[in-house]
């Protein structure tokens, strides 16, 4: 007499092989199982303990940005150029340090260090931040020690640039739209201008931005 054997019998024969095979490799192998649990739990304890070092390092960071913010809005510059540097020292990791590389870049620029403040908007660009208002700082910064040199055409490159990368930032894209629009036309580019203001326009019709881009866009030469 036959006996027919079916799908669910065999998977059920082949798990209860794999569960077998696995049960007797541990056997053989429970010392070097051990071992990679210890190390698992090592490493998820260090990750542990590294986010928790990671937040006090942005919490002291923070607070010691905010002291030395307030020395810079009570006029107290070279105190805060030194505390804005000590922070990018300690914390370089930081966004507060971010902020920091920013807000000392405008002291240079306010100094007429053009070269100087460039450096430190470009170390705040080159490092990154979630922090998009911080950034767009750091980009108006490089922009603006563009158009100090005479480089318009580099500035309006640098706003539109933003713009194409945080386009849902409405406010911040528009606004970046409408100074790559004003660089250009001061750069002689009025089809890069036109561009940006038609962006404007077209992509951010429901802010402010849109009314000032008309506008320009109305000075410009036909084109």
């Amino acid at each position: 007499m036959s006996h027919q054997v079916s799908k669910q019998t065999l998977k059920h024969d082949e798990f209860s092989e794999t569960l077998i095979g696995a049960a007797g490799f541990l056997k053989r192998h429970a010392t070097e199982a051990a071992a990679v649990a210890v190390a698992l739990l090592i490493v998820t304890i260090g990750a542990a303990l590294i986010g928790q070092s990671r937040a006090k390092s942005e919490r002291e960071a923070s607070v010691l940005l905010s002291s030395v913010n307030g020395a810079l809005y009570s006029g107290q510059f070279d105190q805060a150029e030194q505390g804005f540097a000590e922070i990018i020292k300690r914390y370089g990791s930081s966004s507060a340090a971010r902020e920091a590389l920013v807000n000392l870049g405008n002291l240079k620029y306010r100094q007429g260090k053009f070269d100087e403040a460039r450096q430190h908007y470009q170390r705040c660009v080159k490092a990154g931040t979630s922090n998009t208002l911080v950034l767009y700082a750091a980009v108006s910064g490089l922009a603006s020690c563009d158009e100090q040199k005479g480089d318009f055409a580099a500035a309006g490159e640098g706003y539109a640039a933003f713009a194409r990368t945080h386009p849902k930032e409405q406010f911040l894209a528009s606004e970046a739209l409408l100074a790559a629009g004003r660089c250009f036309g001061a750069a002689q580019l009025p089809d890069k201008a036109r561009a940006a203001y038609r962006t404007v326009i077209d992509g951010y019709a429901q802010t402010a931005a849109a009314q000032q881009a008309k506008a320009q866009l109305a000075m410009l030469p036909p084109s």
